[in-house]
């Protein structure tokens, strides 16, 4: 890469375009992180609210969208919500990664474009002054 090319990333970096992206992608990665937590807080006061096993599943059911598997033990229901909670959030992390991948790109090819039409500019400059 040439030096031009490296200062216009650098440019387009912090366009206001950038900045939304940027922070499109740390909300993503924010919201799914938060879905992962919200799941297991909710369990435990389930868990302290209901003694009740058929009260208590349907409570779970409700909350993760599954059935609870039968005669499962309450210190294996919060590691059944884990897993299910990270199961309902895979989608998310893959659209966090792909719009991860897009804002790169799109950074990426503006900065071509940027520096092709810059370098363009610059030879009919030149043309023109001869």
């Amino acid at each position: 890469m040439d030096k031009e090319l490296i200062e216009i990333i650098g440019e387009v970096a912090g366009e206001p375009l950038s900045l939304v992206a940027y922070l499109a992608i740390i909300a993503l990665f924010s919201w799914r992180a938060w879905l992962n937590t919200k799941p297991v807080k909710e369990a435990e006061k389930i868990l302290d609210k209901y003694k009740n096993d058929i009260d208590r599943n349907k409570a779970l059911e409700h909350l993760i969208g599954n059935s609870i598997p039968d005669k499962i033990g309450e210190e294996k229901i919060i590691e059944w919500v884990k897993l299910k909670s990270k199961e309902k959030t895979r989608k998310m992390l893959v659209l966090a990664y792909i719009a991860t991948l897009v804002t790169i790109l799109s950074i990426s090819a503006f900065a071509y474009d940027k520096h092709k039409r810059q370098k363009s500019n610059l030879e009919l400059i030149e043309i023109t002054n001869e």
